[in-house]
């Protein structure tokens, strides 16, 4: 059976005065739903999950120069610059489990490294993985893409193209089918 678990999301942040910031968010068995008031970070919980898992092409952000977080994660925070700032994410399977980390400001965010070990003992853990997040490379054995469907027990499925071949389904092309999109105000019809 196919299966993603989201664990828990830690974010990281560091000002170039060393000052330090960050968040957890642990996620219970079953289903999760994230409420709450405007500005307490909903948005940036699932940013979070949707950018761990390679897919910020489904919020738009097809360049490595766009982020798709607030500045807060990337630019600044309390008027003071930002020198790095990552994610782990702590993903399973229903057998084992996987924490990925992705700089949101570092030295590359077209790399994801992968640790066998809970987002709590990270970087108490020597090996990891490192795989590529974007361009050609993500279908290799090096690719995430293929990381992802493996590790959930998914087939990679071949799609027809415009120009009559085929290509692989991207695993971002499943996610909008996870998370619904908040728009502000209603919309009412007569």
């Amino acid at each position: 059976m196919s299966r993603l678990k989201i664990n828990k999301l830690v974010y990281n942040i560091t000002t170039h005065s060393m000052k330090k910031y960050g968040s957890e968010v642990n996620f219970k068995e079953g289903l999760n739903i994230i409420f709450g008031p405007n500005s307490v970070g909903k948005t940036s919980i699932i940013t979070g999950i949707v950018y761990g898992l390679g897919g910020e092409k489904s919020l738009g952000i097809f360049k490595s120069v766009q982020n798709p977080f607030k500045p807060e994660f990337y630019k600044a925070i309390e008027g003071e610059s930002i020198d790095k700032s990552y994610l782990l994410l702590e993903i399973s399977n229903g057998s084992e489990v996987r924490t990925i980390f992705r700089y949101i400001k570092g030295t590359d965010i077209n790399i994801a490294a992968i640790k066998k070990c809970t987002a709590d003992n990270f970087f108490k853990i020597e090996d990891s993985e490192k795989l590529i997040i974007s361009g050609e490379g993500v279908f290799s054995e090096n690719g995430f893409q293929s990381f992802l469907f493996d590790f959930i027990g998914l087939e990679q499925v071949l799609l027809p193209t415009y120009d009559q071949k085929f290509s692989k389904l991207y695993f971002e092309n499943l996610l909008p089918l996870f998370f619904v999109e908040q728009r502000a105000g209603c919309v009412s019809s007569p």
